[in-house]
């Protein structure tokens, strides 16, 4: 005998559901999880990103720091270094006026220095001012150093003249003496 059942069979059915079910949760469960996994593999990304943004800003904000404290060292030398100029250029101002405030003897002497070479080979023995006029008697190895020496007394401004007034050669030094008068004494720059 042969029975045929015509009812499905439940339990196949039964079996199938939570087959189906069962194997449709899976898979959700398996899609969430990937996002989950490619989410912490992004986050991770980005993290190292930013890390490595992080690390590099650190770098360049320690490079910028360093130079920063070197243009403040900088910058400090250089209000130094304009500290010291002004103060020389005030010490300049201070000694020009010093020397344009100057009267009679002490502009005379400044005029007879500076016209005096620097080699050395002219030496004063004797200056003597009167009203108009001062006679100043020296020495030197080179005659051809006393017309140079007329010639800075005439540029001084000092004198409206200049004269050689005697020059004579010793034979036991091999020296000339010499003396020259200035007259016209400049009233407004010496006395």
């Amino acid at each position: 005998m042969i029975k045929v059942n015509l009812l499905k069979d439940q339990t196949l059915r039964v079996a199938s559901k939570s087959f189906t079910a069962t194997s449709g949760g899976h898979v959700h469960w398996f899609v969430f999880g990937a996002v989950v996994v490619v989410l912490a593999f992004a986050i991770a990304y980005v993290t190292n990103q930013f890390k490595t943004q992080i690390a590099k800003n650190e770098e360049k904000i320690s490079e910028l720091q360093q130079e920063e404290k070197r243009l403040e060292q900088l910058h400090l030398k250089m209000q130094e270094y304009e500290s010291l100029t002004q103060q020389r250029q005030n010490r300049i101002d201070v000694i020009e006026k010093l020397k344009a405030s100057q009267k009679g003897p002490v502009r005379l002497l400044n005029a007879v220095i500076n016209s005096i070479p620097s080699d050395g080979d002219v030496w004063l023995r004797m200056l003597e001012k009167n009203d108009a006029s001062v006679k100043i008697l020296g020495q030197t190895r080179l005659q051809g150093k006393i017309p140079d020496l007329l010639d800075n007394f005439l540029a001084s401004g000092s004198f409206s003249g200049v004269e050689l007034e005697k020059i004579r050669r010793t034979e036991k030094n091999d020296i000339s003496e010499f003396s020259i008068i200035g007259a016209g004494i400049q009233r407004a720059k010496a006395e």
